[in-house]
């Protein structure tokens, strides 16, 4: 949930931008490429947090319309992510990648990849999101596809048992 807020909140900041530069777009997409980065809590355990650090590389490229507004983007993001152990600092690095569709008239959403992966040595796949993810223009979930541990139930008890 915590990505698609991140996500939700890129998507109005990029129709913000893209509304305001106006006549500026030509009719071919424009491509841009940025980082972000930051800590989000993926979980609670009991006696600890399973924190996420990440960086996430994004390249978006603007489609606009035969007016030279702009009407959706397609987004490619990469997370670096480090999930660990908010007492002990132990934890594992994993790479996701998820690709987005926002429509900038809209705010809806269409988005596939691996949200989530991390696999622990020994143990296997311990928390994976992964699949479709469809929202509305209010950021309502209106079709999910794969596994939704993170997404769609928050079932992280496997995650929290590999970090005790």
């Amino acid at each position: 949930m915590k990505r698609i807020i991140m996500l939700s909140t890129l998507a109005a900041a990029m129709a913000l931008m893209l509304a305001l530069a106006g006549s500026a777009f030509a009719a071919k997409p424009e491509t841009e490429t940025f980082q972000e980065e930051g800590t989000d809590v993926l979980a609670n355990c009991g006696g600890f947090q399973v924190l996420d650090k990440f960086v996430v590389d994004v390249r978006q490229t603007t489609f606009v319309d035969s007016a030279g507004n702009p009407d959706y983007a397609r987004v490619h993001f990469t997370f670096h992510d480090f999930f660990y152990n908010s007492n002990t600092g132990e934890g594992f690095a994993e790479t996701n990648t998820v690709n987005v569709v926002f429509d900038l008239q809209s705010s809806a959403t269409e988005g596939s990849g691996l949200s989530y992966h991390v696999t622990v040595p020994g143990e296997g796949v311990v928390l994976l999101d992964a699949g479709r993810l469809e929202t509305d223009e209010a950021g309502e979930i209106v079709f999910a596809a794969g596994p939704k541990q993170v997404h769609l139930g928050e079932d992280t008890d496997k995650l929290c048992e590999a970090l005790a």
